[in-house]
């Protein structure tokens, strides 16, 4: 029987954290590290070679926050020494056979890999297939407010104000395809990611082709409504019966709770916003709310929750 991968391929600012912490919880999967970028690496090894320093470096991550690494886990932290797809493959089976009586699986929560088109994908997919039982895993969040949180951390001094002039763009930015690795920052670049990592129909798309892929609607999982957890754990075949805490929902804005490591949410988080605003950029970013319900026959962000 092959070890079970689960992928989360994003969205950032969508609650990933709390859904790795509630994988952790319920013994579903974790990983050396939630976000290991290996396959943003072997893509674009430039933009990415800091990155694995960083991690080389950095602890476990669980709820109460980062501990030591173990001897044998610093054994196999060296996979960011020497990143390389068939490097990857041995740092996750050794991962999993080191966690496999405690947790169902081993995961990687890198969301880097919404940027990945059907390309890159098929580089690794033949590959990761042949040695896991793979699913892939998406978390979904009302794409306006996704985005202003994605605006937050990248503008932290003035992001209503850069949002406001990104409107243009949003509406001229390609819907087909995507250009890996996606620009950081600069709303008026072909490929921001900020934008990309809002067009929830062609992330799915893309990775659908080569694995089975579900989408979380964090609102649903939250609220505990449409059957969301039960569609989760169906798609797993897990057990999930208590979520961490979110402070993405309910939606606060700058009164975001200040959770216990999860200050990559409420620190984004630092505007409250006006209808006005809310209005404009929903209207703005129509095509993603419309792509996504062409794709699924349901929108689940039709109206905003919380104007």
């Amino acid at each position: 029987m092959k070890p079970k991968l689960i992928l989360c391929v994003g969205t950032g600012w969508s609650a990933t954290t709390p859904l790795y912490f509630t994988f952790q919880k319920n013994k579903v999967a974790t990983c050396l590290n939630k976000e290991p970028h290996i396959l943003s690496y072997l893509h674009a090894p430039n933009a990415f070679s800091n990155m694995m320093k960083i991690k080389y470096n950095t602890g476990y991550l669980i709820p109460e926050g980062f501990r030591e690494r173990t001897k044998e886990e610093n054994a196999m932290a060296t996979i960011w020494l020497n990143p390389s797809l068939d490097n990857y493959v041995k740092f996750l089976k050794h991962y999993y056979n080191h966690i496999k009586d405690e947790y169902q699986a081993v995961c990687d929560f890198s969301t880097t890999y919404a940027g990945f088109n059907i390309h890159q994908i098929m580089t690794f997919a033949k590959t990761l297939k042949e040695n896991f039982d793979v699913k892939v895993i998406m978390i979904l969040r009302d794409p306006f407010r996704r985005m202003v949180s994605h605006f937050n951390h990248v503008y932290r001094d003035n992001p209503i104000e850069e949002l406001s002039k990104a409107f243009l763009y949003i509406r001229r930015f390609d819907k087909n395809s995507f250009q890996f690795p996606l620009e950081t920052r600069g709303w008026h670049r072909k490929n921001f990611e900020a934008f990309a990592n809002s067009n929830y129909h062609r992330i799915h798309q893309n990775w659908k082709q080569f694995f089975p892929t579900h989408s979380i609607i964090m609102e649903d999982l939250w609220a505990g409504r449409n059957s969301e957890l039960e569609r989760l754990n169906g798609f797993l075949g897990t057990n999930i019966t208590e979520l961490h805490e979110n402070a993405y929902y309910p939606d606060r804005g700058a009164d975001a709770p200040h959770y216990q490591n999860l200050r990559d949410q409420w620190d984004s988080d630092t505007v409250t916003l006006d209808p006005k605003t809310v209005e404009r950029g929903r209207r703005a970013m129509h095509y993603y709310y419309e792509s996504w319900e062409r794709l699924t026959g349901t929108n689940p962000w039709k109206n905003d929750e919380w104007i």
